[in-house]
C-alpha cells in the first residue's frame, strides 16, 4: 500500500510506496508555507499549513492534494515542533470525512471535507497560553477517539513563561459540549478504546504523573 509522509522543513509532501521501496510522487505545498500540524487518517495526511496570507488544512492522498481555507482560525500558527508538539492541535477521522481545528483558547473548528466547509465553535474553558516572558509557545493536542468524541489537551504558560499542564477535556462534536476529566495532563495517546494520558517531565519540568488510563466516557 502507499504511504504518505511530510518534509516539515521544506512545507514538501512525500509520497512514498513503502512495500515496492520506491517514491510516488513529490509535491510543493505553497509558496512560503510552513506546518503548524499533522494528522493521519487511513489513505492518507492531513496538515494544518500557514502562509503569509492565510491557515489552510490541505489534505494529502496517493493521487491527489486539497486545500481548504480556514479563515476563521484565529490563534499564532506557529511552525511544527516535531519534538515539542503544536502550537494548534489537528485531529482527523479515519476516513479523512471531517478534520479538527483545535485552538488554545478552546475554539475549534469543524471542517466537512468533502464539501469544503468550516464552521468555528467555542467549546471552553481552556486557558489561553498567555506569556510576558520566557518561552510563548503554547502545546496544544487533538485526537480524534470516534463515536463523534475528540480529546483535546496540551500546555500553557504563566505571565513568567513557566508551563504547566492544560488537562484533559472529552468534547463531544454532537453536542459541543466540553468537560474537564484531569487536570495534570499534557499528553495523550489513543488505543482500542482506551486514551493513556500522561505528563512528560522534561516539558513541564514538574514530575511526571506515570501512565493514567481513561475510557472514552472519562473514567479512570
Amino acid at each position: 500500500g502507499q504511504a504518505c509522509y511530510g518534509e516539515v522543513e521544506r512545507a514538501r509532501v512525500l509520497v512514498v510506496d513503502p512495500v515496492a521501496g520506491r517514491r510516488v510522487s513529490q509535491r510543493r505545498l505553497f509558496e512560503d508555507a510552513v506546518v503548524v500540524a499533522t494528522a493521519p487518517m487511513r489513505q492518507g495526511l492531513g496538515l494544518l499549513v500557514r502562509d503569509a496570507r492565510r491557515t489552510r488544512l490541505v489534505v494529502v492522498t496517493a493521487s491527489a492534494t486539497r486545500a481548504i481555507p480556514l479563515p476563521d482560525v484565529r490563534a499564532p500558527a506557529l511552525p511544527l515542533d516535531k519534538a515539542g508538539g503544536s502550537s494548534i492541535g489537528l485531529a482527523l477521522d479515519p476516513d479523512g470525512r471531517r478534520a479538527f481545528v483545535a485552538e488554545p483558547v478552546g475554539r475549534i473548528t469543524e471542517v466537512e471535507i468533502y464539501r469544503g466547509t468550516a464552521r468555528t465553535r467555542v467549546v471552553g474553558p481552556l486557558r489561553p497560553a498567555a506569556a510576558t516572558k520566557g518561552p510563548t509557545r503554547p502545546v496544544v493536542q487533538a485526537v480524534w477517539l470516534g463515536d463523534g468524541l475528540l480529546a483535546v489537551t496540551g500546555l500553557e504558560r504563566s505571565a513568567d513563561g513557566t508551563p504547566s499542564p492544560r488537562g484533559l477535556f472529552l468534547v463531544d462534536t454532537g453536542t459541543w459540549r466540553m468537560r474537564s476529566v484531569d487536570p495534570d495532563v499534557s499528553r495523550v495517546a489513543y488505543a482500542q478504546g482506551t486514551i493513556l494520558a500522561y505528563q512528560p517531565a522534561e516539558f513541564t519540568g514538574r514530575a511526571g504523573i506515570g501512565l493514567r488510563a481513561y475510557t472514552t466516557a472519562g473514567a479512570l
